[in-house]
């Protein structure tokens, strides 16, 4: 039998499924997605392929399932794996963009600072004035 903290987080499992187009999520998946939607931090380490994805997007779906808004920043060490993150979360129904020394090259060379377009009072190509 379901407890009663079970039953109110069933939004959020349901919402990530239904989400990631699978049946159920696996236990480490939503204990962990629950971590982080409720502001904890997670150090997480298994193998590829056995969902952290799932996990590292869950409070961005959650936002959205809430009507909220959020930001995400995943600072992840290839452009491979920057590409497969933005190309997951937009399936999965959010914007996201990665942004890798080839994106801001050809930012630039069309004359465009994604950092502007980003974050737009932190630029730092901005100049600070006296």
């Amino acid at each position: 039998m379901a407890t009663s903290g079970e039953e109110s987080d069933r939004w959020l499992h349901d919402g990530l499924c239904d989400a990631f187009k699978i049946e159920k999520l696996r236990p480490f998946q939503f204990q962990h997605a629950l971590d982080l939607y409720k502001g904890k931090d997670v150090f997480l380490t298994i193998a590829t392929g056995e969902g952290k994805t799932t996990v590292l997007l869950s409070p961005l779906i959650a936002a959205k399932l809430k009507l909220e808004e959020g930001i995400g920043i995943a600072v992840v060490p290839t452009k491979a794996l920057a590409q497969q993150l933005e190309k997951t979360a937009r399936a999965v129904g959010l914007d996201a963009l990665s942004v890798t020394e080839d994106t801001l090259r050809e930012a630039d060379a069309l004359g465009n600072d994604l950092f502007k377009v980003l974050a737009p009072n932190n630029s730092p190509k901005e100049e600070n004035p006296a």
